[in-house]
């Protein structure tokens, strides 16, 4: 039980990590905030999903620096391609393309972005973590849990207006394409006017 709820802080503060790094990753060049997060909150989960299947296998392995590159690479890659289809499966929206950079597959993940997750695996093993665990482990237990109970609520709450506003997004979308197909058609009709076959 205690390592599920320690594994669940983890997922938290890595999500809100994560989306603190791709404002500013987005953000500085354009100078201006950019929130890159799929939910309104600040945090974007796929980070926290990420940090977890990063580091419970790479900690097994974290003698040997080079393998904890190559199967953070591997690992993170895999996830955000699969999140990736299954979104715009879901959503009939791509949320990234990485169509116009060097080496990549199917615009979902490219070189560039598999290096950086490879890097940022090996300074989240060694650096990062270290400090998280001390920070989490310091927090009273019963202090975590009224925090994490906290987060799951509002969590949900914007989990539902998320999906309320893309399915509203989507519909209005999809009903405009279906009008302006249907002004089309009309105007085509308009143009070419029917003639009927008059037999003889």
């Amino acid at each position: 039980m205690m390592e599920f709820v320690y594994a669940y802080a983890y997922f938290v503060l890595y999500a809100f990590l994560g989306w603190v790094c791709e404002d500013l990753y987005c953000g500085i060049p354009a100078k201006k905030f950019i929130n890159r997060g799929f939910f309104y909150g600040p945090y974007c989960p796929i980070y926290g999903v990420g940090a977890l299947l990063v580091l419970y296998p790479l900690l097994f392995v974290k003698d040997y620096p080079i393998l904890v590159f190559v199967l953070g690479v591997i690992i993170t890659s895999t996830l955000e391609y699969i999140t990736s289809w299954v979104m715009e499966i879901l959503f009939k929206t791509r949320w990234w393309d990485y169509s116009e950079r060097f080496m990549n597959i199917n615009g979902r993940v490219c070189l560039l972005n598999s290096t950086l997750f490879g890097i940022m695996s090996i300074v989240v093993v060694y650096i990062i973590h270290p400090v998280i665990q001390d920070i989490v482990m310091d927090i009273p237990f019963t202090a975590l849990m009224s925090f994490l109970s906290a987060f799951t609520i509002g969590f949900g709450i914007d989990c539902v207006f998320t999906v309320l506003a893309l399915l509203r997004r989507n519909g209005s979308f999809q009903k405009g394409f279906r009008s302006r197909k249907s002004i089309a058609c009309s105007r085509s009709a308009r143009s070419f006017p029917r003639m009927d076959v008059v037999s003889s």
